[in-house]
């Protein structure tokens, strides 16, 4: 063992055990030995701080990162679709320079894993400059109604790892079996928007309204794909995978999400400022923790985002639910999302010999007692963060 580092820190919140008071973590060769109370040696002070572990965003659309506010409207979500789609037809040459301005971002928020969608010809040299940057599963994402579209689409399944057939209302079922056929070959991870919208139910059970209005207007409605289903068959599909993340699920029923919990593989992925902002009934994510099922927090993009913070994610999140353990809520943005992305086992949490991947928290008040209360006090915010055990970012 070489480049033994150790770290003093006010509080060491590890995630999978409890807080340590004016603890000590012992870093060498990118992962971490072990969380001590003492150090025999000279160790690297950070003062008024809490370490957690790295977070893990699991769910991002780094294309729209140059965006300095949401795209609008918001409502109907049809009109927001058609204004997303018109952003990419008028910003085609951006994606690059999107991409990596998202996971500079990001790293300065304090994320050290990401779960992106890339839905265009993206290069793996976006996800890999030569710069410090969160690790990020990449999930190709498919989509297409028409006979044509379907067809070009397989033909990217060759080249595609992790997958992401993008929603009911926009991947016909034949193009959806094909992507979920993929996957189990591969055993890969595979990521779906599905239930975002009350409109998409009534389009799956009636196959009526907004969305179908719309797929008109556009020339893409097939009669026969829409009506007569429901969200629960695309649940109980997925269950047969892997691992899956099921993105939003804000009208999921009370049946499609015991369904859910029943598969602890599938992971509901809630992105509460983005679902506020669209103005959503409350959320079902606490029902489905007491049906023992698996959820985690993400950020989505900036076209319904105004940041890539899953810090203030998690506190936006704290906030709202005042009465859930603040412990909970962390684990929400790190080892649950790890686990939803297969990387459980390497990062999520400071567990020795996991990697050394950890964000700094700045904390607001000296008399700050209590990490599993005050950890998402307002003024409390990431100021650094470490990628394999070496500092990849500083705000000083």
């Amino acid at each position: 063992m070489s480049d033994v580092t150790a770290y003093r820190a006010r509080w060491i919140v590890p995630v999978d055990s409890r807080p340590i008071e004016d603890g000590v973590l012992v870093v060498a060769d990118g992962r971490i030995v072990s969380i001590v109370p003492r150090w025999p040696k000279p160790c690297v002070d950070l003062g008024n701080v809490a370490l957690i572990p790295g977070l893990v965003n699991c769910h991002t659309h780094l294309e729209f990162s140059q965006l300095t506010q949401p795209i609008l409207p918001f409502l109907p979500f049809t009109d927001w679709i058609r204004a997303v789609i018109g952003y990419r037809r008028e910003h085609p040459d951006v994606v690059s320079t999107a991409i990596r301005q998202g996971l500079q971002e990001s790293l300065a928020g304090g994320v050290t894993l990401l779960g992106d969608i890339a839905t265009s010809a993206w290069n793996a040299a976006d996800y890999t400059p030569n710069l410090p940057v969160p690790r990020t599963i990449v999930f190709q994402e498919f989509l297409g109604l028409g006979d044509e579209r379907i067809a070009q689409q397989r033909q990217l399944l060759d080249s595609s790892l992790h997958v992401s057939p993008h929603a009911p209302y926009s991947t016909h079922p034949e193009l959806f079996a094909s992507v979920l056929k993929h996957a189990e070959e591969r055993r890969s991870l595979v990521a779906v928007h599905l239930a975002e919208t009350a409109a998409e139910v009534e389009l799956l059970e009636h196959g009526t309204g907004e969305f179908r209005e719309f797929l008109q207007s556009l020339g893409l409605w097939r009669e026969g794909v829409f009506g007569g289903r429901s969200c629960r068959d695309w649940l109980e599909a997925l269950s047969e995978l892997p691992r899956a993340l099921v993105i939003h699920g804000n009208y999921l029923s009370v049946d499609e999400l015991a369904v859910l919990a029943r598969a602890p593989h599938m992971t509901l992925v809630y992105c509460p400022r983005t679902h506020a902002a669209f103005g959503h009934p409350p959320h079902r994510w606490v029902d489905l923790l007491n049906l023992g099922g698996s959820v985690a927090i993400a950020t989505d993009g900036r076209s319904s985002n105004p940041d890539l913070s899953l810090w203030k994610e998690l506190q936006f999140l704290a906030a709202q639910y005042p009465e859930m353990p603040p412990h909970l809520i962390l684990k929400l943005g790190t080892l649950s999302p790890a686990r939803a992305l297969g990387q459980g086992q390497e990062c999520g949490s400071l567990s020795p010999g996991k990697r050394a991947d950890v964000a700094v928290v700045s904390l607001e008040s000296p008399a700050f007692q209590d990490p599993l209360a005050d950890l998402f006090a307002p003024g409390n915010d990431i100021t650094a963060t470490m990628l394999g055990g070496r500092w990849a970012y500083s705000q000083s």
